[in-house]
């Protein structure tokens, strides 16, 4: 009996211990689900009290704020330059309308009345989470020079909505078709000729397909930090290829929603910057999470994610070494993303002194982090813009590069992802018919990783 009485009580014992347990570890969670709900009351709170409630009150998530808050940055981005909105129709070749892309057009002789004539023209194309916003700070600089067009591609832009089926939306080979087509009716409804144009990132891409597809519409194409030359990215490419891959930030903010821009609004006035500061960052951020945006969910249909490593499903490298317009690279020498060695192994395949301009201190994003230092390297790069030459073509026509690329993806070592990249470069430049012996013992020596590049440095 005695055994049995101390058997009980220890049962006893226990089932107090975990019910003692149970019972702080469900008040904790409890805490925990109240506080979370108790956050956009405080955030609301704090808001009416520092007087955020009508500046909060702008970001929305409708069509209204989102046009009143790239407005407003405009305005601040632009303020020495005139500019003016476009909206020009995409039809497809059956006749219906695909879309409407908005443009921003800048000029020192934007607005005035009587024959103008016209100056040397710059096509901004912008990348995944951009917008013709991206360029705001170099414009002003770059219209004393220059007639500026700035795009707004459909599905990242509000202001460029969309009328295409859904099944576009989620399908890489129509998606290049459609926005090479956007380009395309932009320039002819304006009669632009011998157009310089200037994409980043996603854009590069994109303006690489459009001078293969439409040369005689391009004078020169410069790539700023461009996506897809190869299957990889830089050394942290597979970490990269996640946060494309899953449209972050924009999904999230879209997830989050009034909350999301509530919270946003409020945690960039808590950080006590600039007005006007805080005003771009808004609509930037904002324009990010736009109701009905689906091109960064295109740009992540160009990754392919598998086991442990991933890849960019469609490089480009074949058309700019056979390219019929002359191109230049301007990178961010600090760019992880992209970085400028990509660049700097296409100039030395082209077979021609294709130029490289680097942007000291900049990353992914040079236009926007250091818009004077941008526009003196893109003055070098339209000046040094050139054709790649017969061996380039050469060896385009007789390899099949894109099946030879196919095999290197980027795993998620670094250090396995840089040994792949070196043995990439070292392959194509194998195969160059420029060079195959410095090739391999360029690669070899690690050339790639030096602070300087073959070109040219700004």
């Amino acid at each position: 009996m005695g055994s049995c009485g101390d058997a009980v009580a220890s049962v006893f014992a226990a089932g107090v211990a975990y019910t003692a347990f149970a019972t702080v570890f469900l008040g904790f969670a409890l805490g925990l689900l109240l506080l979370a709900l108790a956050t956009p009351f405080i955030y609301l709170a704090a808001a009416c009290r520092r007087g955020w409630g009508a500046a909060a009150s702008r970001v929305h998530l409708t069509p209204e704020n989102l046009a009143y808050l790239e407005e407003s940055a405009l305005t601040q981005c632009l303020s020495n330059s005139a500019f003016q909105h476009d909206q020009t129709p995409v039809v497809a070749a059956d006749g219906k309308k695909q879309a409407t892309m908005h443009a921003l057009i800048a000029s020192r002789n934007a607005g005035r009345t009587g024959q103008v004539a016209r100056r040397p023209a710059l096509l901004l194309i912008h990348g995944t989470g951009g917008s013709a916003l991206s360029f705001g700070g170099a414009i002003n600089l770059l219209t004393s020079t220059y007639d500026v067009y700035a795009l707004d591609l459909p599905g990242f832009s509000p202001r460029s909505p969309c009328h295409v089926a859904p099944t576009l939306r989620v399908r890489t080979s129509n998606a290049v078709d459609f926005y090479c087509q956007c380009i395309k009716a932009f320039i002819e409804k304006h009669e632009i000729r011998e157009v310089t144009i200037v994409a980043h990132s996603f854009g590069g891409f994109l303006g690489v397909e459009f001078v293969n597809r439409y040369p005689e519409l391009a004078g020169k194409l410069i790539l700023v930090n461009p996506a897809g030359l190869f299957p990889t990215l830089g050394e942290k490419g597979a970490y990269w290829a996640v946060f494309f891959k899953l449209s972050l930030p924009q999904s999230v903010l879209r997830g989050l929603g009034l909350f999301g821009s509530f919270a946003l609004a409020c945690s960039l006035r808590a950080s006590k910057a600039a007005e006007a500061t805080i005003e771009s960052h808004l609509a930037y951020y904002q324009l990010l999470a736009a109701p009905g945006g689906f091109g960064d969910r295109i740009v992540g249909d160009f990754i392919r994610m598998g086991g442990l490593a991933s890849i960019w499903t469609q490089p480009v490298l074949p058309h700019l070494l056979t390219s019929k317009v002359p191109f230049a690279f301007i990178y961010g020498d600090m760019d992880g993303i992209m970085p400028w060695h990509q660049g700097d192994t296409v100039s030395k395949l082209s077979d021609a002194p294709i130029p490289v301009c680097l942007v000291e201190g900049a990353g992914h994003s040079p236009v926007s982090e250091s818009p004077a230092l941008f526009c003196t390297a893109l003055k070098g790069a339209v000046a040094g813009a050139c054709l790649p030459g017969p061996a380039a073509r050469e060896l385009a026509q007789k390899v099949p590069l894109a099946s030879l690329m196919a095999q290197y993806d980027s795993p998620y070592s670094t250090r396995v992802t840089s040994a792949r990249i070196k043995q990439l470069y070292a392959m194509l430049l194998e195969f160059s018919s420029s060079g195959s012996a410095q090739g391999v013992k360029w690669a070899a020596n690690n050339a790639y990783t030096t602070s300087t590049p073959s070109s040219t440095r700004e």
